[in-house]
């Protein structure tokens, strides 16, 4: 494959915000010098990291004039990966996480794929290797069929053609800068959880299609700490609304079926009780007002109201599902305080 890229050996931007990555920023690097696709401008943005992460990367932008490295004041991921896009010089684009890794024909088949099938978005599978500990605990694959999708196509085949984790994140694909540059299109620095998703929701609405491959090329490095309800986050409800609410109009305004827009509801009313879930996992760090609030906002979202009992995985779900359909918000607030606070 890299020698019919000879023909077009355009240069790819390729983008990795780094933060507290002293332990594996030397391993990404190394992941993305050894593409057989070598026209890369290799952008390594420094978020005010406090340990040696600023200084490795200086370190290997000395010996290889690709690098190009941005020291910042730390302001988040999403402001790094816009600081990078405006220094992006490449027609097209990717994102590594400082924590991650690539393997070296993951560049080359992106570009050639995109080339040779006219697509305006490339997509791979990835590993996710979960370690707790700093100890590698297990691996798991997520991949898809090999096909090339209309954006329509793409929204509706979610958890059906592919995980709906491979179209989130804007890793393990390969972007057109045109796109992004034309649409002004940025990582929203004011939400903390799916910024990235919304980035990707935007971008799909200024694209005509897309191409999977069933090739799995991107390691996706997850510690324990990084689930759901691993830290607490104030405006999880209010984010979760923002995102699915963006990627329903998103699927109405490209036709979806009523099937998958329904799929996608479905969805979108379980990560919202989920939002109850999370408070009360932090009961030392919410607040009481805080607690019913949420259960409030959820108990009168049409998306909760409209979900369904076979969603229910147990019978304290059936429970929660069903006093949050007669609005008995009290009732939910005992069942949630007698089963999290008093343990706390």
């Amino acid at each position: 494959m890299t020698d019919k890229l000879q023909d077009y050996p355009e240069l790819i931007s390729v983008i990795v915000p780094v933060y507290r990555a002293e332990l594996s920023i030397a391993r990404c690097i190394e992941s993305i010098q050894a593409q057989t696709y070598e026209n890369l401008q290799i952008i390594l943005i420094d978020d005010g990291s406090p340990d040696n992460s600023g200084t490795i990367c200086d370190d290997y932008a000395k010996d290889d004039a690709r690098i190009v490295v941005l020291h910042t004041e730390n302001a988040g991921v999403s402001s790094a990966r816009n600081c990078g896009l405006s220094h992006a010089e490449g027609g097209y684009v990717a994102f590594v996480d400082s924590d991650d890794y690539i393997t070296s024909t993951f560049i080359d088949d992106a570009y050639a794929q995109m080339k040779e099938r006219r697509v305006d978005l490339y997509l791979a599978g990835l590993t996710m290797e979960i370690n707790e500990a700093e100890r590698h605990v297990r691996s798991e694959v997520y991949q898809a069929k090999q096909k090339t999708y209309s954006i329509r196509e793409l929204l509706e085949a979610f958890n059906i053609d592919y995980p709906f984790l491979l179209i989130c994140g804007p890793t393990c694909k390969l972007y057109r800068t045109d796109i992004i540059v034309d649409n002004r299109l940025r990582f929203d620095p004011d939400l903390s959880l799916g910024e990235d998703m919304l980035f990707n929701f935007d971008y799909y609405q200024h694209a005509s299609n897309a191409y999977f491959s069933n090739n799995v090329f991107y390691h996706y490095i997850r510690g324990n700490e990084e689930s759901l309800f691993s830290r607490y986050s104030p405006s999880l409800y209010e984010d979760t609304v923002k995102i699915y609410d963006r990627m329903r109009m998103l699927m109405m305004s490209v036709n979806c079926s009523k099937e998958s827009i329904h799929r996608m509801e479905a969805l979108y009313g379980r990560i919202l009780i989920s939002c109850i879930y999370h408070e009360y996992m932090f009961c030392n760090k919410s607040t009481p007002d805080s607690r019913k609030e949420v259960i409030r906002k959820v108990a009168n979202n049409p998306y909760v109201r409209r979900y369904t009992f076979r969603e229910g995985k147990n019978l304290k779900d059936f429970a929660v599902i069903a006093l949050l359909k007669l609005r008995a918000t009290k009732a939910v607030e005992k069942l949630f305080e007698a089963h999290y606070c008093k343990r706390n």
